[in-house]
């Protein structure tokens, strides 16, 4: 990897660490309704799939350092990644059904059809699904 990828890396790593902190802040003073009518505008632009993977990485890194950080967080920083830049996305959130247990949630973003966040659970098909959030355009 070339010095400029790695400061690239670093760069979105840290806008990563910084829009996770905003979001989880967010969801506790002003909840989810004042972020999504806040959240920058996505176009119908095409992301490459190698920016996608990076996001992805980076929000997922930046979340290891940050408590609280739930799939909805993650999900909602990507896609604020992702709208700077001009690209669509969509949150998808989903419900599976368990026996006598909690419900169990989860929230991943998808852009252009490729899973951004949220994948690291495995087989997402196994939630049906409950809501889907696009990018504001």
């Amino acid at each position: 990897m070339t010095a400029g990828a790695r400061l690239r890396n670093l760069r979105l790593f840290m806008m990563g660490v910084a829009v996770l902190l905003v979001v989880r802040v967010g969801f506790s003073t002003v909840g989810y309704l004042w972020i999504s009518r806040n959240l920058p505008t996505g176009s119908k632009d095409r992301a490459p799939k190698a920016f996608l993977h990076r996001v992805g990485h980076a929000v997922v890194a930046a979340a290891a350092w940050i408590p609280g950080c739930t799939c909805l967080v993650q999900a909602v920083s990507a896609q604020i990644l992702l709208s700077a830049r001009g690209y669509a996305s969509e949150i998808h959130i989903g419900v599976k059904p368990s026996d006598g247990r909690p419900i169990d949630a989860h929230a991943w973003l998808v852009s252009d059809g490729q899973v951004v966040v949220g994948d690291a659970l495995g087989d997402l098909s196994s939630y049906a699904p409950l809501a889907v959030f696009e990018s504001r355009r």
